[in-house]
C-alpha cells in the first residue's frame, strides 16, 4: 500500500503497482506439492490514494481485459466509511491502535454485546462441560460403594391404590469383578417371601410392608446339570425386611 497523497505522481505509481499485481496472478499458482491452483476470478485491491469513479472504472476495465470476473478497490475513502462503521470499530482498535470514543464504545456495545456475551457464556459453558468430563473420568477409578434406583410416580398414590408391587432391577457386569458377573436386587411387599420360615410377614399390599433382597450371580456359580436352575444360580447376600432376618 502506497503513501497516503492524491499527486499526479503517486497516482501514477499506484496503476504501475495495479497492474504490476494484477499480472502477477496471471501464472499458474501451485502449492508445495505440485497441484495447480484454480486460477483467482475477483482482485481485490487497497490503496491508500482517493481515486475518482473515472480511474476507478479504467482500472476494472484493466482486469476485465486480462480474464478476471470482476473487481473491487478499497481506496482511502471506502477505507475510512468501512473503518468508521460499527462493524469497523474492532479494527481500528485491534489492528489500528485507534482508540474508540465514548459514543464509538457505546455504539460498539450496542451491536455487538449480545454477541460478545454469548460468546463468553459459550466459553465457559464449553469450560464447564470439559472439567465435568475430568472430574468424572477420574472418579472412574474410585470404588462404587452404593447403587441406588428410584422410581418416580406421575402422582401420589395411596397404599390400597398401589396395592401388590415388586420391583426389580438386574444388571450384568462388562466384566466379573471379584468372581461376580451378575446383580439383581430390588423389593416387594409380602416381606414374608424373603424369609422362607417366617409367614407372619406374608400379607399382600404395599400398606402390609415391604421387603427387599440382593442377589449375586458368580462365575461357574452353577452347572447346566442342576435340577432347578432358576434358583441354583443366584446367591442371596441379604435382605430388608421390616424387622432383620438372615437370607
Amino acid at each position: 500500500m502506497a503513501g497516503a497523497n492524491d499527486s499526479a505522481e503517486q497516482k501514477k505509481a499506484i496503476y504501475k503497482k495495479f497492474k504490476s499485481d494484477v499480472h502477477s496472478t496471471l501464472p499458474d499458482l501451485t502449492t508445495p506439492d505440485g497441484q495447480v491452483l484454480p486460477k483467482p476470478e475477483i482482485f481485490v485491491f487497497l490503496t491508500n490514494p482517493d481515486l475518482t469513479v473515472t480511474e476507478e472504472t479504467t482500472l476494472i476495465g484493466f482486469t476485465k481485459e486480462e480474464g478476471f470476473a470482476g473487481c473491487e478497490i478499497m481506496d482511502r475513502e471506502r477505507i475510512r466509511i468501512a473503518l468508521d462503521a460499527v462493524d469497523g470499530f474492532a479494527t481500528r482498535s485491534q489492528s489500528l491502535g485507534i482508540v474508540l470514543s465514548e459514543a464509538e464504545q457505546a455504539s460498539f456495545f450496542s451491536r455487538w454485546g449480545d454477541d460478545i456475551q454469548f460468546v463468553i457464556s459459550t466459553g465457559f459453558s464449553s469450560l464447564n462441560q470439559t472439567l465435568s468430563r475430568v472430574l468424572f473420568l477420574q472418579e472412574t477409578g474410585d470404588v462404587l460403594d452404593g447403587l441406588y434406583v428410584r422410581y418416580e410416580l406421575d402422582r401420589e398414590y395411596t397404599a390400597d391404590e398401589i396395592g401388590h408391587f415388586r420391583i426389580f432391577v438386574a444388571m450384568t457386569l462388562n466384566e466379573p469383578k471379584l468372581n461376580i458377573f451378575q446383580i439383581l436386587f430390588g423389593a416387594s411387599d409380602k416381606s414374608g417371601r424373603y424369609r422362607p420360615q417366617d409367614n407372619t410377614w406374608d400379607n399382600p399390599g404395599i400398606g402390609a410392608g415391604k421387603g427387599g433382597g440382593y442377589w449375586e450371580r458368580h462365575v461357574g456359580g452353577h452347572s447346566d446339570g442342576d435340577e432347578d436352575d432358576a434358583n441354583s444360580k443366584w446367591q442371596c447376600v441379604g435382605t430388608e425386611q421390616r424387622r432383620p432376618g438372615p437370607c
